[in-house]
């Protein structure tokens, strides 16, 4: 009988600490995304590149395949967004975080990104992003992602 409530208590204990360690899980990885919709939102290619995770096996999916087969190719992509013509925002609603350890989780959440002109004309894609998250020493890190949009505006062609 002792042996049963000793594993009992071990196991609420471990319940308890695990719940702990990934309290502040959900809190960083919604701020992570918050600076990096920021840093999308102010045209910098590189501090948004810099949320893409180097260590691991980094993918983006998109429209049903593999769209970014590295977090280079990502950045690159990035780059080339924030050197066109066009004013890129990125607003994230109803986001959702499942910590998976005090150093993983999984996130998502719907968008909406406008590219605007500068004459004023505008295009906008929206729907669900989903990204896996990695703690490393220097913060949360996007390990991979997935995005599958839909024209939500298009006065382009008007």
């Amino acid at each position: 009988m002792r042996k049963v409530v000793f594993l009992l208590v071990a196991l609420c204990l471990t319940g308890c600490t695990a719940a702990t360690d990934t309290s502040s899980v959900e809190e960083e990885v919604r701020a992570t995304l918050v600076a990096y919709s920021a840093a999308i939102n102010a045209g910098d290619a590189a501090a948004a590149g810099a949320f893409y995770d180097d260590e691991g096996d980094f993918y983006w999916v998109e429209r049903g395949r593999v769209q970014y087969k590295n977090a280079d190719e990502a950045r690159e992509s990035m780059k080339n967004l924030a050197d066109s013509d066009f004013d890129v925002t990125i607003m994230m609603t109803d986001v959702k975080v499942a910590p998976l350890s005090s150093s993983t989780a999984f996130a998502s959440g719907l968008f909406e990104t406008t590219f605007a002109q500068p004459d004023g004309k505008s295009f906008g894609l929206g729907g669900w992003m989903t990204v896996g998250m990695v703690k490393r020493e220097d913060g949360w890190r996007i390990a991979g992602g997935h995005t599958e949009a839909v024209a939500v505006q298009d006065d382009l062609g008007k």
